[in-house]
């Protein structure tokens, strides 16, 4: 092998492992980045330092979507459904967007109806930097 040949090799290894590397960072288009305990534990003193009570569950969905549930009772009207998720939804994104994350969602759900069903007052939402939406079933 010529030294030309070995050096065009290594040259060729080094730029496939930067990319691999480089496609796996928060914010390089496609790459995911994790929702471990980290990311849980600023959400939770995000929340707190707001006086707020935490979600039923928060999780990263394979699309790339942080997605905040919350069970509300009947002492959250109707009307102040979409404040309470705009609220808490602006706060976490703001949190967890040095982490990579781009794209929320937050739940609002009632009581449930029945065993495995969900009733669900409405969503607001951000995807990447675009507006924040409030979406009714």
């Amino acid at each position: 092998m010529t030294p030309r040949t070995r050096g065009l090799i290594i040259i060729g290894t080094i730029l496939l492992v930067a990319g691999a590397v480089a496609s796996q960072l928060p914010g390089v288009s496609g790459a995911v980045p994790t929702f471990g305990l980290e990311e849980h534990e600023h959400v939770r003193k995000t929340l707190k330092a707001h006086g707020w009570t935490e979600p039923t569950s928060i999780e990263l969905r394979d699309d790339g979507f942080v997605v905040i549930d919350y069970q509300v009772d009947d002492t959250v009207a109707a009307s102040q459904r979409r404040a309470f998720a705009e609220e808490r939804l602006l706060a976490i994104r703001e949190e967890l967007l040095v982490d990579g994350f781009k794209n929320f969602r937050l739940n609002v759900n009632g009581p449930p109806p029945g065993t495995g069903l969900v009733r669900r007052y409405g969503f607001a939402r951000v995807v990447e930097f675009g507006a924040l939406e409030w979406v009714t079933p």
